[in-house]
């Protein structure tokens, strides 16, 4: 098979130019020097939905550009990811969940693999199974459902032996949608994920949890902004 990275389709990249500007805090743009730009300008000083406007503080408004840039992206992504769903040509890896899309979420080839930890969908016992599993093992499949996402079924999987490391190292959670047989369909899925962390992230600080596509993908991503 060959393996060299390449834009599906031979596809230019879906790239986009905005400004994202505070402009309540800024003078009129007839006085800005924007030159000849024709980018969309993006407000980053928007009230919010209590009706509040945010602080000046230079770094607030700078989280606020950081999160308008991520939503935007997501959004590309979910567009992407919903066309190739639509096809069912093969398995999507997508680097994070799958549950902002229903498209997606619905989805039997889309797989997501999420990195970050920052909300844990176990506690009590069935914690400290996880925290405890070794490499290559995999918790049981349980239901992920938000209240404002699409419900997805989920399990946490161990990369790489935790031995002298913490906890959560190697650890990501998986999502699939929802199915007849999840335990073999996470069995099966578990094996595809595990063999895209060979060969290592390597030099990624992340490699522990992260996939070598991925990581090739970031590459090429900084390359061309």
């Amino acid at each position: 098979m060959n393996r060299r990275l390449a834009t599906w389709g031979h596809q230019p990249p879906k790239v986009e130019f905005k400004l994202y500007l505070p402009l309540r805090y800024l003078p009129p743009l007839a006085d800005l020097p924007l030159g000849e730009t024709r980018w969309p300008i993006v407000d980053t000083s928007r009230a919010d939905a209590n009706g509040d406007y945010p602080s000046a503080h230079p770094q607030v408004l700078l989280d606020r550009a950081i999160r308008a840039i991520d939503q935007q992206r997501e959004l590309l992504e979910d567009q992407i990811a919903e066309v190739w769903c639509s096809r069912n040509e093969a398995p999507l890896f997508v680097d994070g969940g799958i549950n902002r899309s229903a498209v997606v979420a619905s989805s039997g080839c889309a797989i997501g693999v999420i990195k970050s930890h920052r909300t844990l969908y176990v506690e009590d016992d069935a914690l400290k199974t996880v925290l405890n599993l070794g490499v290559n093992e995999r918790s049981s499949v349980f239901r992920v459902s938000p209240r404002l996402r699409n419900s997805v079924m989920s399990w946490y999987l161990r990369q790489r032996d935790p031995q002298g490391h913490d906890p959560l190292w190697g650890l990501v959670r998986v999502e699939m949608t929802e199915c007849d047989n999840p335990a073999e369909r996470a069995d099966e899925i578990s094996r595809w994920v595990l063999a895209e962390t060979r060969p290592l992230a390597l030099p990624d600080g992340r490699w522990d949890k992260m996939s070598y596509g991925v990581r090739d993908c970031e590459e090429f991503l900084r390359a061309i902004s």
